[in-house]
């Protein structure tokens, strides 16, 4: 497991992945969660209806949670747009449905060849976390939210990952913690945009590839995105890498509606909370 999912006992050798994609319809919106995991003993355990995939969605702002049992790595949630405001949280296990003494041959090398007394309702595997943003409302943050999602890393630098169906935006553990405080405050929302997002959309339109990424949703979004802000002039399909590079800065400016004035409309705005504050402390 990942250095994220550390606090599962013991630690697995396998890589766990999540996607999800959603839909937004009349008066709810669904979402399509699908989750893999490689370990033959935990797929042999969900075989015997020994444990099962737990899928958890939770709602910070309206306090709403919906979690759901299967014995499939994939579901479908449908939620009342009611229900759920702003950002989103999904949470996804394996987790036992009956006391069994448990060993895995693959185990991380600490665990090798020990063998544990679990409880129903242990979890076996964390998968990934992941968030989203529904507010529809919310346009600016929605375009990017669409195809764009932060994670927390271990590592010391921003790392960027093209190879998923959606844009992952590695951050160091600091800046994550520094982004969840600040992701939300539609003072700080823009200068998120105009700076680490706008940076991965112009690498994500320079270093596209038809061969590898125009099944990904990510490449999806932003060439229907592209093609409509272009008026159907441009897509990133068929467009030499020559021509993706000189127009990458035009492009990524149109796709998230000019982030710089945004930028300098958000800088202007914080000086004059803070200028509004100390008049207040005079």
């Amino acid at each position: 497991m990942s250095e994220e999912n550390e606090d599962v006992r013991p630690s697995l050798k396998d890589i766990e992945s999540i996607s999800i994609k959603h839909e937004v319809k009349n008066d709810s919106f669904c979402f399509t969660v699908k989750l893999l995991q490689l370990n033959d003993t935990i797929k042999k355990l969900i075989e015997d209806n020994k444990a099962k995939y737990m899928f958890v969605l939770t709602c910070p702002t309206t306090v709403f949670q919906e979690r759901k049992l299967s014995s499939e790595p994939e579901i479908t949630i449908e939620v009342n747009k009611l229900s759920v405001n702003g950002h989103l949280d999904f949470d996804c296990y394996v987790v036992l449905t009956e006391n069994i003494t448990y060993s895995n041959i693959g185990f991380a090398d600490i665990y090798e060849g020990l063998s544990f007394d679990l409880e129903a309702g242990n979890i076996l595997v964390r998968f990934p976390h992941r968030e989203t943003n529904m507010d529809l409302s919310n346009e600016k943050m929605f375009v990017s939210k669409a195809f764009v999602e932060f994670v927390k890393s271990n590592k010391e630098e921003v790392e960027l990952e093209f190879d998923t169906d959606i844009i992952n935006i590695f951050l160091p553990e600091k800046q994550y913690e520094d982004y969840l405080e600040f992701r939300n405050n539609s003072l700080y929302s823009d200068l998120i945009i105009s700076s680490i997002v706008h940076e991965a959309i112009i690498m994500a339109i320079i270093g596209y590839d038809d061969d590898t990424h125009s099944t990904l949703r990510w490449a999806d979004a932003l060439n229907t995105l592209i093609y409509i802000v272009t008026d159907k002039q441009y897509t990133l399909k068929g467009m030499s890498k020559e021509e993706r590079i000189r127009r990458a800065w035009e492009l990524s400016n149109l796709v998230l509606r000019h982030p710089h004035e945004r930028l300098f409309d958000s800088i202007l705005k914080i000086d004059s909370e803070m200028n509004s504050e100390n008049t207040l402390i005079h």
